[in-house]
């Protein structure tokens, strides 16, 4: 449900959204779907892949790809390994404004 209304929030905002359910499906829409501009995923998903090793193994693969990821939680480097590889947090709940800025962010951390 959470993962729909991003999609929702994101489609309203202008922008294309393949939405996977999992981190191993979403590497598969990577390969299959892309070139994407942006990967935003959520720290805790289903699948047996944290958005942390999501992250890291698509920026492997595509260098190029910018990463925005979101959580509900404080301490993400407790709970989820190390968030240094992902330049750009997102915390949850967010409003329509922040997930804007957030992006913007990431594209012009990108470009610096």
């Amino acid at each position: 449900m959470l993962r729909e209304t991003a999609v929702e929030l994101l489609r309203s905002m202008g922008h294309a959204v393949v939405a996977a359910e999992s981190g191993p499906r979403a590497l598969e829409e990577l390969a299959r779907s892309g070139p994407f501009d942006l990967l935003f995923t959520d720290l805790v998903m289903p699948g047996g892949m944290t958005g942390i090793e999501l992250a890291s193994e698509a920026r492997r693969r595509y260098p190029a790809l910018r990463v925005l990821a979101t959580s509900g939680y404080a301490s993400v480097n407790v709970l989820h390994g190390d968030a240094r590889e992902l330049p750009v947090l997102l915390s949850k709940p967010y409003s329509e404004f922040a997930l804007a800025s957030h992006i913007a962010q990431v594209f012009a951390e990108e470009a610096e």
